[in-house]
């Protein structure tokens, strides 16, 4: 995979992360999870990218969080659905 050098959703996916997550993935408080410059707000249902809030449609969301929430377990199509 190819890196991103810019900010955004993109660049949340871009490089190499190890799984299952180490060093990279901050758990902050048990609804805030930091991933570089990214925070993930579970209870509030936002992306953020420093100040900027990161518009995600309710499905990408929901998995993006699911995936997160795994820390790395292999997550199956019946848990997706």
């Amino acid at each position: 995979m190819e890196a991103s050098s810019g900010t955004g959703v993109d660049a949340l996916f871009a490089g190499d992360h190890t799984y299952p997550p180490s060093k990279e993935w901050i758990f902050t408080a048990p609804e805030i999870i930091q991933l570089n410059e990214f925070n993930l707000d579970v209870a509030r249902y936002e992306l953020r990218c420093g100040d900027r809030v990161l518009k995600l449609e309710k499905n990408p969301m929901e998995l993006l969080i699911l995936l997160v929430e795994s820390q790395g377990r292999l997550v199956t199509r019946e848990e997706i659905t």
